[in-house]
């Protein structure tokens, strides 16, 4: 199979060695990177192998049933809804601990009902674990009862 690298330009035959390959690839994006060639990616580090040639790899990886494929697809993009829905429950609870760290008791209020109802519905869904959020419902009642006395 062949893949381009987009900054080198130069076809990569990718052997069945997936080690090889990359390390191939890691030669190639340090090289672009030290020649002062600007990176598939800004975050791109030295010797990291660029996102093009991940994903390949990971599509090199697929097996061979077709619902094996079509399961493997979901996952993926199942696990990125996850990821996106504990970012956005990470960020109410984050407000949340802002809130009474402000040391006012309505904004603290309405910071609660908005994470428990992220953490409410991320337990729901599976996402964590229903004692993780009780437990979690619990701190904050601690914190919100904390600051009213």
């Amino acid at each position: 199979m062949y893949h381009f690298c987009s900054k080198f330009r130069k076809k990569l035959i990718f052997l069945k060695n997936f080690k090889k390959a990359i390390a191939i690839c890691k030669v190639l994006c340090y090289y672009i990177w030290v020649c002062g060639g600007m990176p598939d990616v800004p975050s791109q580090t030295e010797g990291d192998p660029c996102i093009k040639c991940e994903i390949y790899m990971e599509e090199n990886e697929m097996p061979n049933i077709k619902s094996a494929k079509k399961r493997v697809k979901v996952i993926a993009k199942k696990t990125l809804q996850n990821k996106m829905f504990k970012s956005s429950m990470k960020t109410e609870i984050k407000k949340f601990y802002a809130a009474v760290a402000t040391g006012d008791v309505t904004l603290a209020q309405a910071a609660y009902k908005a994470a428990t109802k992220k953490i409410d519905v991320a337990a729901a869904k599976g996402i964590i674990h229903k004692n993780a959020a009780a437990h979690k419902k619990s701190q904050f009642t601690k914190a919100i009862n904390g600051m009213q006395k």
